[in-house]
């Protein structure tokens, strides 16, 4: 089952890096930096939101990151955050999932 949990995840991870980096790509292009990215996210109430969101989603994500890795004993666990914060956290934490399930099934 954990095989075609990892396939899911991989998919999902590929699919958000596609996705979403048509349109990073595309404000980088426009001159857009960091800064302009998360003033942008906040143009109108229904944006906010989602930004807003999706920011708390990540905070609670990156929380259960550290504690899972400290659980499971999986090493570079700072990585599935800093690349969630600046690559995205639908790319990286469907590959956080799949490392979790390769190193649990090693554990038992």
């Amino acid at each position: 089952m954990k095989n075609k949990e990892n396939t899911f995840f991989i998919i999902i991870s590929l699919t958000a890096l596609i996705a979403c980096w048509f349109y990073n790509i595309q404000h980088i292009s426009q001159g857009g930096s960091f800064y302009t990215f998360i003033t942008h996210n906040f143009v109108n109430p229904a944006s906010s939101s989602i930004f807003m969101d999706i920011s708390l989603l990540f905070l609670t994500i990156s929380i259960w990151i550290f504690f899972e890795s400290k659980k499971l004993e999986i090493k570079y666990w700072w990585f599935y955050i800093l690349s969630g914060l600046f690559i995205g956290i639908s790319i990286s934490f469907p590959i956080f999932l799949v490392h979790r399930n390769l190193k649990s099934r090693r554990c038992t």
